[in-house]
């Protein structure tokens, strides 16, 4: 166990050196601000990490941590809404749909209120294997197969509209 510590360390360590270097190499080296609970770094991709005293060598958590921020960063969300009578199959048969366009289900939430089942899907499309117009009208098609309604949003829509 020791030795796979030890060549976490030594990787991560290169890693950062490697960075750092092409940060230095083009010329925009990364910016320290002061926060209310001490330094961070923001890496020239926007990342904002806790600065590190020099000569420490960061944890897992460290590297984690970055890539946790780059990848929200590049998340594409839409919101699903289904609403309508409830009836056997509607959260399977609409996660299945989902799944099968590569969308990522991030967060979900039904409620059934006497015979009227509600849901609404947070779904990661950064990665879909249709455009989002195909993927929306999968969706569409599957919910009235169901004889449920559903209203498919992009997170830009749901933004300007917050905004008007």
């Amino acid at each position: 166990m020791a030795a796979s510590d030890d060549l976490l360390r030594r990787v991560i360590a290169e890693v950062l050196t490697e960075v750092e270097g092409a940060d230095r190499g083009a010329g925009s080296p990364p910016t320290t601000t002061s926060t209310t609970t001490g330094s961070t770094t923001t890496t020239p991709r926007g990342a904002v990490l806790p600065l590190l005293p020099p000569g420490t060598e960061p944890a897992i958590d460290y590297c984690a941590l970055c890539l946790e921020q780059e990848q929200r960063r590049n998340r594409q969300r839409a919101v699903l809404t289904t609403t309508g009578r409830n009836r056997k199959g509607i959260v399977a048969r609409m996660t299945h749909v989902i799944a099968e366009a590569g969308g990522d289900i991030l967060d979900i939430s039904q409620t059934l209120v006497s015979d009227y089942f509600t849901m609404i899907i947070v779904v990661d499309v950064s990665s879909l294997s249709a455009t989002f117009e195909d993927f929306k009208q999968r969706v569409t098609d599957a919910s009235q197969s169901l004889g449920v309604h559903t209203m498919m949003m992009h997170e830009q829509v749901m933004a300007a509209l917050h905004r008007v």
